[in-house]
């Protein structure tokens, strides 16, 4: 595979150095667009796991994501936050997702 067409490399050769920058912006934009359209046609039908996966794997995801896990996984990890007990962790579960415990 060529990354450039045979005609491209003559017209760029051709080109002045303004229309060669903007040839080159075209190009970065239309190749990130392209892989942004395969890199989200990849998650549509991907379960939990390979969502987490990419979760992971996104750079500065760490800054965003502090906690991957279900609900009662939170819960019972507020449990061993000192001075949060049942009720207070409780409390603080409702107010994130409206849960509710029995």
């Amino acid at each position: 595979m060529k990354n450039v067409s045979f005609s491209d490399y003559k017209k760029i050769k051709g080109m002045s150095f303004n229309n060669f920058n903007r040839w080159v912006a075209d190009f970065w934009k239309a190749s990130y667009e392209e892989g942004l359209r395969e890199g989200e046609s990849e998650l549509d039908n991907a379960d939990g796991d390979q969502w987490m996966e990419f979760i992971r794997n996104t750079p500065g995801s760490e800054e965003v994501v502090d906690f991957l896990g279900s609900s009662d996984e939170l819960y019972e990890l507020l449990l061993t936050v000192p001075g949060v007990g049942v009720t207070l962790a409780e409390r603080i579960m409702e107010r994130i997702e409206g849960y509710g415990r029995q």
